[in-house]
């Protein structure tokens, strides 16, 4: 599915980037065939200060797959 806002799923993200927030999660989708290698997702990223002031200045894209 999609995520908006939030945590990232997986406690690897979280930990590699603690200032940061999800702006965005893709999820792995068969029935779209969206797929993150053998299973995963993406994460778009800001920081809790970017995202407070509605700015999306420096984000960081992470793909994460099992």
């Amino acid at each position: 599915g999609i995520k908006m806002l939030g945590q990232p799923f997986f406690e690897e993200v979280r930990d590699m980037y603690p200032d940061r927030v999800n702006l965005l999660q893709i999820d792995e989708d068969e029935t779209a065939d969206i797929r993150f290698y053998d299973s995963g997702n993406l994460n778009l990223l800001v920081t809790r200060t970017d995202i407070s002031k509605g700015l999306m200045k420096h984000p960081v894209a992470y793909m994460h797959s099992l």
